[in-house]
């Protein structure tokens, strides 16, 4: 077991507000602007998240490996956050 799995923080999960994931934007969002209605996608796998780090082009990338979502390697994280 590893520590973040022991304290409950592993990577990619709802406690995870260490990194730049959805849940950590969500969070975030809602302690700056509660009132606010939030969404938040994200969007990555293992194979795009190493891709990105590397520099290569999404191009270079099969649409299988670009299909698959994995929530632990977000590369891509998008918040929409409107006035109620």
């Amino acid at each position: 077991m590893t520590r973040e799995e022991r304290w409950g923080l592993e990577p990619g999960t709802e406690n995870d507000f260490w990194h730049l994931t959805a849940w950590g934007w969500r969070e975030l969002a809602h302690r700056a602007c509660p009132a606010a209605q939030v969404e938040v996608e994200a969007g990555g796998n293992p194979a795009s998240a190493v891709a990105a780090a590397m520099g290569r082009a999404a191009e270079k990338l099969s649409p299988d490996e670009l299909r698959v979502s994995d929530p632990r390697y977000p590369v891509l994280v998008t918040l929409l956050a409107t006035r109620r």
